[in-house]
């Protein structure tokens, strides 16, 4: 069972007793999943609600996924990211996603192979932060939304 947390800055943040799952969208069709602990099988719905979510809210869509505290998951969260690729990747930019190690970055250079090079796997918090900062900036501008709106 997930409980939501209430957070400051507005975001949607879900909690398990084994898991924590917080969703930004910084701007239109830009989505950031911060991911900690174990992921249960619950968290999936999440998960995709705000990625369809995105594809309201932009055309084209880039995802991050802030995997640096991710202990595990359950095989319904990997699922449910492999369905949504497969049935959206064609209005994906890109999916990044920071992990904590060099072995599990490359997983994710294989692991992309199947999705035509959608995944990008970062162990570098500043590779992942600058193309999170790029692509939010590209999505304002496409949109209209100046620097000084919105986190």
């Amino acid at each position: 069972m997930l409980t939501r947390v209430e957070t400051p800055s507005g975001d949607e943040s879900w909690t398990s007793p084994r898991g924590t799952l917080t969703i930004r969208h910084p701007a239109p069709g830009v989505v950031l999943f911060v991911e900690k602990g174990f992921l249960v099988g619950d968290f999936a719905a999440h998960i995709k609600a705000h990625s369809d979510r995105a594809l309201e809210e932009s055309p084209d869509i880039t995802l991050f996924v802030d995997a640096y505290e991710l202990e595990g998951y359950d095989p319904e969260i990997r699922n449910a990211g492999s369905a949504f690729l497969k049935e959206h990747g064609h209005k994906v930019v890109a999916q990044h996603m920071l992990v904590r190690s060099r072995l599990t970055k490359m997983g994710l250079s294989v692991v992309s192979l199947m999705f035509g090079g959608l995944i990008k796997g970062h162990h570098d918090r500043n590779s992942f932060d600058g193309e999170l900062a790029g692509s939010i900036r590209s999505a304002r501008s496409k949109s209209g939304i100046t620097a000084a709106v919105g986190g």
